[in-house]
């Protein structure tokens, strides 16, 4: 019994019955599944292909093919223990009607393949593995993508009994445990899992643990295998066999071909002599566990079988702190070939049964990676024997031949592969070493057998074959007869034109490249190149195919269609192969949909927002339409227009139809994207549309009636479905292949399949399908073997065997038909029958008398029509009163209204109807503008002139595209902000200090100084200075005159500023010649370049080409305006001049004037503008030729212009009228009405021959004389004009000449800018960190130099002070001098009292004490650390017995004012030592920074030198003049020295090199020659200036000398005029600051004791701040010592901890007496611990307490020893300390005994 159809896909709309196309084979194999092959019997085989599981008889060759049901295709199948039911497990996601889509796993009975029971609802999308437990109850099942779930099935009851998701990655395989079904094993991408059904209490439950790879790299795992003990097998990428045990891998095996007891001796390396090689050269795909001969069985990718003992690997142990790696040496080992890939290994068995439990040895299956299935035998000396050759991969397409029954197919593999699809076998190959892209078939015109095929690779290559097949000359072998390179990457398509004169391949590169093919006698000549044509959009090109004329070839890229106008001659550029024939486009759009969209604005008030325009669609492949139009093309697309094809046409903004490709029905997980039609072709014979999905099918649709189609699915959905299709010559065939690597074979009758297609179409409903049941399970009739399935003719291969079998048959067939009788049958499904054929004849006779009745009915209409033309001329030849109106003659008006209302009612339709195209052609406008003229600046035009015949165009100008905007904008700040920091700098330098001072202090002294000299003769009560403020304000004038001058005064070493000048004018203007080519030519710093600066030279170089650009077409524009002006101004004048030649009365004058008109293409900004005579134009074209014919509309662009009226003033002063006469006349009615404005100036006019009187004969000749002026002077106005516009047109036309060779130059160095870019940017990591190098350099001197300025300042401040409280010392001393002359008697004693050195405390600040304030208990005192300093004798401190006691107060008194004079002077020398030390260590860091700088600099120095270098290996284009090019040659000069001299350029040599040439100009060779000359002149003039300058010299040292003695002079008669004055020398400045106000003397001594107030707060506040820091410093130790001391109790209770546990562990049960003592002494000897620590607590609290009090320091016995013994701390030395204690005794924290304090004296303190 087959499968019910019920299990069946439905199918989808538009789908033919299923039973037209029949199999007729499946060849090939997939080699990317895993467990894809399995042994029930000796001589039979399943594996899947695609859709289908087949049964391969390995001696009969007959296939039997079970299909698969779900729609998608099989994932998986695996046969339960027994070996009588198979587990099938489908993808896809057809659903039965009414239950869960999704694909199902089915139970089928072996052999019958009977479903027994359908599974659902497993997965998502597919199963990718299953797996039986060993008793057979339960079936496992792995997900694909996107769930991964792991599903345990009661398959007897359909039954979902546990599930949990695997992974989140591909799971390869799932297994069931041998030994215990309730362990599991699954292992796929990067990981194996190990599974346990365990029972919970919430019932039974998935629990699995993910393997930890550890020290092993990770890897994917193919295959692995359970012990019997739990441990798994498994492989690896490496090949290495890994050991797990539980989730950790246990060892990984290594193998060596010495013996592995060579491991473990003695060796260097990791693991020694013995070597480390895995398991296999390369990744194991299968590994198997032979139980009964004890054997593991693995197979890799180095093509070798081993055996391996299992009982060595049974107990396997490694030290994983040292080695995972575990020796092993295989047990046996076979190679099944040279190249083979064991991808899986099956056992074969024998006929004869094997023993109960032992697998037949006698041979294995191998599955070859690499595209063959081989017979192992496993005895010694057989060679492996081939089952079956397919290609080891994807098929990337398949052509049939156009003449015979073969077909080739290219896989990704590079095998190129030829088959007898009727024989179902394959022939010969070619194999390639990179992978096959497409394959076409040669037309009859180049190779009348059709055996010539054109083959794409992946490398660009296109190979073309000749197929011989068997038993022709030739052997069926393919013999290569072209081979070429179009492309740089790979082939997409090749296609040969029908007429068989050119070959297309396009390729990834985005070219389309066209050969000439050979002729049809020789097929086997050279393909010559044509040419190439690039995608507009530089994308690849997926697919071609040539127009059924050969005159058009239609190519897909990206998201267009474009088609290529071949009618012409091809013919490429010249110099490239690229041609530029006549190409059009096509992009989808979407038809618009008409919606009413409400008057009104929503309820909210918002306006609707604009969508934004549709992204068209990628295109997936394209195709011309055979049928209809020849210029349709079919075309299907990716992303949301996927799962259909569409009828476009070129010209047709959108697509004239669209086909269902037959996968709308789909739903479910594929919803996830439609397939897409990938492969769209059409069959040899023009009558059929083949597409192939990316869902694994394949649709066939008569291509006259697209709509309609038959479905084959073949292919696996999860392996890149159908990848191309392709029919037999004579539509017998379908050959379809796909990513799987299998190859369908259908039969099919092309004759059916139309008839149903069109009876389909007639009646709007698919045929319904019977009895599929029977199409479920089919076998075909095996390989060599032609024989046709059922209901089909039999077809002959075209192999010599084939075509004797078709003769004999066509023999028997004649024979046949010669008896038969000669009786015409009724063999068309489309015939009439009898009643039908009578309705038919029916309907025709009622149609012939309708149309006759019509034609009766216009004969008369007409008769009346001639009657109404007839009376109507009749009536108009009557008499006017007689005759009838236009309205009379109507008869029926209302009707006439009737009629008028319907023609403005179609009128109405026509509007509405050609409104679609009015807008659509706006549109088109639109996007028209915004494509070529929205994005100019200027667009080209011309501009010629009026008389000189030159024309100038414009440039055309792009605008800057916004990403270039925003680039330049940032350019510009960069620039300004340069600028601006540039500028503050330049500032900045402005101001800084001098030798002499600062800036600021220049500017003060000169203002004081201006201040001074303002005030005049005036002070400020505003009384008359005196004598003595005129001559302080006279001193401060010199003293600042003078400080200008020593500031101008030049350094012993400075240059002369006119020697500066001189070098800088020389390196400016005399020109540099050096070489950038030169080893040792260095970049100068302001021409170093980084990428970022040559960017900014492009952005710049680029504004100024448009600049150029713009401002020259601005100008072209101006001359375009006054050439416009200067035409009308030239035609008003002209009418002018004609009516004054008409008075003058000659008109003759008139005929030669200039008349410019303004050429068309000079305003092209003006095709827009319409005149009403252009409209009139195109309206009667339209009426003569029709709307499709008719001529566009034209004008002229200067319309607009030319209809403008300008009004002329009359020129030479005609009319004499001022404005004042005018406003007269307008006042006096007689003047107004002899005056006429019109006519002034005009001859006066005569009647007839009247006489004139004198006045008037004087008025006629003055106006004469005046007109005849007027002319004249338009006459020269217009000349003048015409001069002047040609002149500027002149001017123009230079111009142009000039910026068209400069922006050519431009654009060059724009070129060579891009490429140094490129260079530059390959070397901008390193130069970036050069210069973050250098700035951090920079900034680190910036810092260190201020640093050192800082110090200097605060040295140059605190030596000030320095000396300040040196000399209060001084002053001090002085005053004891003073008190206690040294003839006193007391001098001595009191001196002595008086410098003796006494321990004081140093007195806190007010601050000081209140943040002592919470720590009380501190010293308010600190004695002097130093006790070095003591005099060695005793001073008696007391006074001195007969001293005076106020002179002996008055002494202590200073004593003390000296003492506080001293600290405050032992600070500010500490201070200053510091200063000194930190300056000295900023600048030995400010040395290690120069040098560091300099470095960096010279390695900057030689980076810009290795950038110049590769800069300069650019070629750049540089024009040159022939004036430019110089010979040199060697000459001898007057010296006999050889120098290299210009040769005579009128001598040619017989051979030139380039070292020969040097680009010289003219003007600077004459220039360097010339500058021979100068320099012998100016070293003449340099040895004159030179004299001059040494005595010039010598006359101002002599100056010098007299200044000297006058100035010395001046300084003995000061001195003098001092001593006679004041009677000492004094210094006048000082006594210019001497002033008499006591407020201000008052202010400065409070000034001066407030800063030694503050300096001593100060000081005493640095102080504080060390002691903090010394305190925080002793906090830390006392802190660390404490954390030691915990982590040594810590360590201790650890310790006891341990050794509790291990008495505890010693305890036994059965005596609890000892156990107690134990716990009760460990208890006790625990609390006397405690309380000993409390007491030592206690202790250091105490001391906390004693050491808090002021004064004193407290020093503590030590501990008794006993208490040192109970604490741990071992014996101690009573004098010498103990731990805890430091070097002097004293307990932690404390200060030891000062030397003389006697520890005596503190020790009875303690108590």
């Amino acid at each position: 019994m087959a499968a019910p159809s019920s299990h069946m896909r439905p199918r989808a709309p538009h789908e033919l019955p299923r039973s037209l196309p029949s199999l007729h084979s499946l060849m090939g194999f997939d080699t990317s599944r895993r467990s894809n092959i399995h042994c029930p019997s000796p001589t039979s085989l399943v594996y899947l292909a695609g859709n289908a599981l087949v049964e391969y008889g390995l001696e009969t060759k007959v296939r039997k093919y079970v299909s698969g049901l779900d729609g998608g295709s099989v994932g998986a199948f695996q046969f339960n223990p027994t070996g009588d039911k198979v587990a099938v497990a489908c993808s896809g996601s057809y659903g039965p009607p009414g239950l869960p889509s999704g694909p199902n796993i089915y139970i089928y009975s072996y052999p019958g393949w009977e479903i027994e029971k359908v599974m659902k609802a497993g997965t998502e999308k597919g199963y990718s593995s299953l797996s039986w437990s060993a008793d057979g109850t339960l079936l496992a099942s792995v997900g694909c993508s996107p769930d991964y779930l792991l599903t345990v099935w009661d398959w007897s009851n359909s039954r979902i009994q546990l599930r949990t998701k695997a992974f989140g990655q591909d799971v390869f395989k799932v297994e069931f445990s041998a030994d215990d079904k309730g362990r599991l094993c699954t292992a796929g991408t990067g990981h194996v899992r190990f599974w346990e059904m365990a029972r919970t209490f919430t019932g039974l439950k998935l629990q699995g643990e993910i393997g930890k790879f550890g020290k092993i790299d990770l890897s994917d795992v193919e295959d692995f295998v359970e012990l019997p003990d739990g441990k798994v097998l498994s492989s690896s990428e490496s090949g290495h066999i890994l050991l797990w045990e539980g989730n950790f891998v246990k060892c990984r095996f290594v193998t060596s071909g010495k013996d592995p007891a060579a491991m473990y001796e003695p060796h260097d390396a990791a693991l020694g002599p013995f070597g480390g090689e895995p398991a296999h050269a390369g990744g194991i795909f299968a590994i198997r566990h032979d139980r009964a001969a004890n054997r593991i069985l693995t197979g890799g990718a180095d093509g070798c079988v081993r055996w391996w003992d299992f009982a060595a690997i049974d107990v396997a142990e490694v030290d994983s702190d040292i080695t995972m790696d575990y020796p092993l040496k295989p047990v046996r080992e076979l190679s099944a070939g040279a190249g083979v890939v064991v991808k899986a290994l099956i056992p074969a068995p024998a006929a004869a049964p094997a023993a109960e439990g032992a697998e037949d040895h006698s041979s294995f299956l191998v599955v070859d990676g690499t595209g063959s299935l081989l017979r192992l035998p496993l005895s010694a000396g057989s060679p492996p024997s081939p089952l079956l050759r397919f290609h080891a991969g994807a098929i990337a397409g398949v052509a049939a031949s156009p003449a015979a029954h073969y077909c080739v197919t290219v896989g990704k593999d590079g095998v190129v592969a030829a088959w007898d699809y009727v024989l179902k076998v394959r022939g010969c190959e070619f194999r390639a070493a990179h992978a096959a892209t497409c394959v076409a078939a040669a037309p009859a015109a180049v190779d009348p057998l059709g055996m010539t095929f054109a083959v794409g690779f992946e490398d660009g290559v296109v190979r073309c074959f000749f197929l011989s097949p068997p038993g022709k000359e030739g052997g069926g072998e393919m013999v290569l007869q072209q081979v070429m390179k179009p492309h740089n990457a790979a082939v997409t398509s090749v296609k040969y034109s029908p007429d068989g004169r050119h070959l297309a391949t396009t390729g990834a590169d985005g070219l389309v490249f066209l050969l000439s093919c050979p002729a049809a006698g020789d097929p086997a000549a050279p393909y010559p190149p044509v040419g190439f044509v690039k995608s507009s959009d530089g994308e690849p090109v997926a697919s071609c195919d040539w127009r059924a004329d050969s005159r058009a070839l239609l190519f897909s890229h990206a998201d267009a269609v474009t088609e290529l106008d071949c009618s012409g001659e091809l013919a490429n550029l010249g110099d490239s192969f690229e041609m530029a024939p006549p190409a059009r486009q096509f992009r989808y759009k979407d038809r618009p949909v008409v919606k009413e969209e409400p008057d009104e604005p929503g309820a909210d008030g918002e306006e609707k927002k604009e969508e934004a325009p549709p992204v068209p669609p990628t295109v997936a492949s394209a195709t011309y339409c055979t049928s209809a139009d020849p210029e349709n093309f079919l075309v299907s697309f990716t992303d949301e227009k996927a799962g259909k094809m569409y009828e476009c046409k070129f010209g047709d903004e959108y697509s004239l139809g669209m086909y269902p490709s037959g996968t709308d029905h789909v739903t479910g997980p594929l919803a996830y994207g439609n397939p897409k039609l990938t492969a769209l072709s059409y069959s040899s014979s023009g009558k059929f549309v083949l597409g192939g999905s990316t869902d694994g099918s394949v649709t066939v649709r008569p291509s006259a009636q697209c709509g309609y189609f038959v479905k084959v699915q073949t292919h696996s959905t999860t392996a890149g479905g159908a990848t191309g299709a392709a029919m037999s010559f004579d539509d017998s065939f379908l050959i379809t292949v796909g990513g799987d690597g299998i190859i369908g074979v259908y039969r099919i009758n092309a004759a059916d399949i139309t008839a149903q297609a069109n009876k389909a179409a007639e009646a709007r409903v698919v045929p319904d399908e019977t009895d599929m049941d029977k199409h479920l399970v089919k076998v075909d009739t095996g390989e060599n073997n032609s024989a046709p399935p059922e209901g089909f003719e039999e077809i002959f291969s075209s192999s010599a065997a084939g075509q004797e079998k078709k003769a004999a048959a066509e023999a028997a067939a004649k024979a046949a038909a010669e008896a038969a009788k000669a009786l015409e049958d009724i063999t068309e499904d489309t015939a009439y029958s009898i009643q039908d054929e009578k309705l038919r004849k029916e309907e025709d006779a009622r149609k012939l008398a309708a149309e006759q009745k019509k034609d009766k009915i216009r004969l008369v209409v007409q008769a009346m029509q001639r009657e109404f033309e007839d009376l109507a001329k009749k009536n108009k030849a009557l008499p006017e009163e007689q005759r009838l109106s236009d309205e009379e003659l109507v008869v029926d008006p209302e009707y006439a209204a009737i009629l008028r209302q319907l023609g403005e009612n179609m009128l109405n339709e026509v509007e509405l109807e050609c409104r679609h195209d009015s807008e659509k052609s706006d549109v088109r406008l639109r996007k028209l503008r915004a494509e070529f003229l929205d994005v100019l600046d200027h667009e080209l035009f011309y501009v010629s002139g009026l008389k000189n015949g030159l024309k100038v165009p414009s440039i055309p100008t792009t605008k800057f595209p916004p990403e270039l905007q925003a680039l330049l904008k940032h350019v510009h700040t960069i620039m300004d902000s340069e600028a601006a920091t540039a500028n503050r700098a330049k500032d900045a330098a402005g101001v800084t200090r001098g030798p002499r001072g600062t800036m600021v202090e220049k500017k003060k002294r000169n203002k004081d100084a201006e201040l001074l000299a303002a005030e005049g003769e005036l002070n400020a009560s505003g009384e008359k200075k005196s004598a003595f403020e005129i001559r302080k304000v006279m001193r401060v004038a010199r003293t600042h005159e003078l400080e200008d001058l020593h500031e101008k005064k030049p350094a012993e070493d400075a240059d002369d500023p006119r020697d500066l000048k001189a070098i800088t004018d020389a390196s400016r203007f005399l020109g540099d010649y050096k070489i950038k080519t030169d080893p040792e030519y260095e970049v100068p710093e302001d021409q170093q370049v980084n990428a970022e600066k040559k960017r900014r030279q492009m952005i710049l170089l680029e504004e100024s080409i448009h600049n150029i650009k713009v401002a020259f077409n601005e100008r072209l524009i101006e001359v375009r305006d006054k050439k416009s002006d200067v035409v009308l101004s030239i035609g008003a004048f002209n009418e002018r001049i004609k009516m004054i030649d008409e008075q003058l009365e000659q008109t003759g004058a008139s005929k030669n004037l200039f008349s410019p008109v303004l050429d068309p293409e000079e305003y092209p900004e003006d095709r827009e503008t319409i005149l009403p005579a252009d409209v009139t134009a195109f309206l009667a074209s339209v009426e003569s030729k029709g709307v499709e014919k008719a001529n566009a509309p034209h004008k002229s662009a200067c319309a607009v212009a030319l209809s403008a009226t300008k009004k002329v003033e009359k020129v030479g002063g005609v009319s004499a009228v001022t404005p004042s006469e005018l406003n007269l006349c307008a006042t006096l009615p007689i003047l107004a009405a002899m005056y006429d404005p019109a006519t002034d100036g005009d001859m006066p006019k005569t009647k007839g021959t009247q006489a004139l009187s004198k006045l008037e004969e004087d008025e006629v000749e003055e106006t004469r004389r005046k007109l005849h002026h007027e002319r004249q002077c338009l006459v020269d106005r217009i000349a003048s004009d015409v001069v002047d516009v040609d002149e500027k047109v002149a001017a123009l036309r230079r111009d142009r000449l000039v910026f068209s060779a400069e922006l050519k130059g431009a654009e060059l160095r724009l070129l060579t800018l891009f490429k140094e870019l490129m260079l530059l940017s390959s070397f901008e990591s390193k130069d970036k960190m050069l210069t973050n190098k250098l700035e951090k350099c920079q900034r680190d001197k910036g810092e260190v130099v201020a640093n050192i300025s800082d110090c200097h300042a605060r040295l140059q401040t605190n030596s000030g002070e320095l000396e300040v409280w040196v000399e209060k010392d001084k002053a001090i001393m002085e005053e004891f001098v003073k008190l206690v002359p040294v003839k006193n008697a007391f001098h001595e004693q009191l001196l002595k009292i008086f410098k003796r050195k006494i321990k004081r405390a140093k007195k806190k600040t007010g601050a000081e004490e209140e943040d002592e304030d919470e720590e009380s208990d501190e010293e308010d005192y600190e004695s002097d650390s130093d006790e070095d300093d003591d005099e060695g004798e005793e001073v008696d401190d007391s006074c001195p017995p007969g001293c005076d006691t106020h002179l002996y107060e008055s002494i202590i008194e200073l004593r003390e004012k000296r003492l506080d004079q001293e600290e405050v002077l032992a600070d500010f020398q500490k201070e200053l030592d510091e200063l000194k030390k930190a300056n000295d260590r900023h600048i030995a860091r400010e040395r290690q920074i120069d040098k560091d700088l300099s470095s960096t600099e010279v390695e900057i120095l030689k980076f810009q030198t290795e950038k110049q270098q590769h800069i300069n290996e650019l070629l750049v284009c540089c024009p040159l003049k022939i004036g430019q090019i110089r010979l040199w040659k060697e000459e001898l000069d007057a010296e006999g020295n050889v120098i290299e001299v210009p040769e005579n350029p009128t001598v040619l040599r017989d051979t030139v090199t380039i070292t020969d040439c040097v680009v010289f100009s003219d003007a600077a060779l004459e220039k360097l020659r010339g500058r021979i000359d100068e320099l012998k002149a100016e070293i003449v003039q340099d040895k004159d200036n030179f004299s001059g300058l040494h005595k010039e010299k010598r006359a101002l040292e002599k100056d010098k000398v007299l200044k000297e003695k006058e100035i010395q002079k001046q300084h003995v008669r000061c001195d003098e005029l001092q001593m006679l004055k004041f009677g000492q020398l004094i210094n006048i400045g000082e006594l210019d600051k001497i002033s008499v106000n006591s407020e201000e003397i008052e202010l400065k001594k409070k000034t001066e004791a407030l800063e030694v107030v503050n300096e001593k707060e100060v000081h005493q506040i640095h102080i504080k701040h060390r002691r903090l820091k010394e305190k925080l410093l002793d906090v830390t130790k006392t802190n660390t010592s404490k954390l030691n001391e915990i982590a040594e109790l810590n360590g201790r209770q650890f310790f006891l901890e341990k050794e509790l546990n291990s008495n505890k562990a010693g305890m036994q049960v059965a005596d609890d007496g000892p156990t107690m003592k134990q716990e009760t002494e460990e208890r006790n000897r625990l609390v006397s611990l405690v309380k000993l620590q409390a007491k030592e607590v206690d202790a250091l609290k105490a001391e906390i307490n004693l050491l808090r009090r002021k004064g004193g320091h407290i020093y503590a016995p030590p501990p008794p020893p006993e208490l040192l013994g109970e604490m741990g701390m071992g014996e101690m030395d009573m004098t010498g300390g103990m731990d805890g204690l430091d070097g002097g005794g004293s307990i932690e924290g404390m200060e030891p005994p000062q030397e003389g304090g006697g520890g005596e004296e503190a020790a009875p303190a303690v108590e």
